[in-house]
């Protein structure tokens, strides 16, 4: 029986993104289940270059929250930094390494936890998983979200990896079972890896009863589009913003959030001024459903196409109901398609990304109602984390009893 779980992550609430979210919600459920949940994590900071309020005082040290019965955070100390730049990045990643190695000793003599679940990438953070698995004879569950190994190439970087493919092969073949955000990260690792470990389809999804669906699908012109979410390298939202003029088609992108690529939107909008782009300050992850609302339709963008990877950001517009502009491939894509929620656009292909812009402008606002009210059945059938949660719940436990049956 499942009495206490121990979370690995590199990123947790309050800081922004699919994964601190998405792992915020299940730590908070499993502690309302009865469920002794710790988690293992950094001080916040992303998208920010330095540590959150109000944990700066304390981001040298050690320090336990509890927030609510069955519910332990421990926050390491770490090198805050988003930075493009991989040097960095790593420096990053190795200082809460090291915290965790300090850490993970006291840790274990004090509790006793039933299974370990770790979240990758960073596929860093296996190795301490591992460790603990091994040392305390318990399950090892990663959470896989996205495949760093196969992503890096994609975005250019080439540098270390082939480490990086060797250590996440090694690491990943030791795991007792997988939950993965997408099909291809499960059909990956069907083909890749040799072990046949159970895997648990488990979508990042949205708390689709935060969303009160758009009504109102009039259009007064501008067409206003809205992305709301993380401005990292992946998006391609400068070059999205270099290569579009939305004002020469009768509509508006407005952004809102942080990150490594907005010092360059910043440059690009004060060069050209004029190109229907607004660029606004992030927003906390509580208002995005009374944002989106107000615009007319969701920007989801990709900067190239990354194996495996769904953009969390999909799954809030199906719910806030509005119809989608896709800018990207894989799976995402075909989520859109599959739900006729919108139009899709290859990354890069601002070409036909603006004919899609065109084509939504022209319809009718029964046409735009049915686009956005299918997205809002999906995530209400699909993709609600009410649903969502019980069944990840389902699986931790079988995996746990299975591994002490034997």
């Amino acid at each position: 029986m499942l009495k206490r779980i121990t979370i690995i992550t590199s990123t947790f609430i309050p800081e922004y993104g699919a994964a601190p979210l998405r792992l915020g919600d299940l730590a908070y459920f499993l502690a309302s289940q009865e469920i002794k949940t710790d988690v293992i994590t950094g001080y916040p900071f992303y998208p920010r270059n330095y540590v959150l309020e109000p944990f700066q005082s304390k981001s040298w040290k050690f320090s336990k929250e509890e927030p609510q019965k069955n519910l332990q955070i421990f926050r390491l100390p770490v090198y805050p930094s988003h930075s493009h730049r991989l040097r960095m990045r790593l420096l990053t990643m190795l200082s809460l390494g090291i915290s965790m190695i300090i850490f993970l000793p006291f840790y274990l003599w004090k509790y006793k936890t039933d299974v370990v679940f770790v979240q990758s990438p960073p596929p860093l953070f296996l190795f301490h998983a591992f460790c603990i698995a091994k040392l305390k004879g318990i399950p090892l569950i990663m959470n896989i979200s996205d495949l760093w190994s196969e992503a890096f190439p994609s975005l250019n970087v080439s540098r270390g990896v082939f480490i990086l493919r060797k250590w996440e092969t090694f690491f990943l073949r030791q795991a007792d079972a997988f939950v993965v955000q997408s099909e291809e990260i499960q059909k990956w690792l069907d083909e890749r890896i040799s072990k046949k470990a159970p895997i648990l389809l488990h979508r990042t999804g949205v708390q689709t009863e935060k969303f009160i669906p758009k009504k109102d699908y009039k259009i007064c012109s501008p067409l206003r589009i809205v992305y709301a979410g993380v401005l990292g390298i992946a998006h391609g939202l400068a070059d999205l913003c270099k290569n579009m003029n939305f004002s020469d088609i009768g509509a508006e992108l407005h952004l809102y959030g942080n990150g490594a690529d907005r010092s360059r939107i910043e440059e690009i909008l004060k060069t050209e001024p004029f190109k229907g782009i607004f660029l606004w300050n992030d927003v906390q992850p509580h208002q995005i459903p009374s944002l989106l609302v107000q615009y007319d339709a969701a920007l989801i963008s990709q900067k190239t196409y990354l194996l495996g990877t769904v953009p969390a950001k999909l799954y809030e517009a199906f719910a806030a109901g509005l119809p989608i502009l896709f800018v990207g491939e894989g799976e995402g894509e075909k989520l859109v398609t599959q739900h006729e929620a919108g139009f899709c656009a290859k990354s890069t292909d601002y070409q036909q990304l603006r004919k899609n812009i065109l084509e939504l402008s022209a319809l009718s606002e029964k046409e735009r109602e049915k686009m956005g009210k299918n997205g809002r059945l999906s995530a209400e059938l699909y993709y609600d984390r009410k649903k969502l949660l019980p069944q990840l719940f389902h699986f931790l436990s079988n995996i746990v009893l299975k591994h002490k049956a034997r």
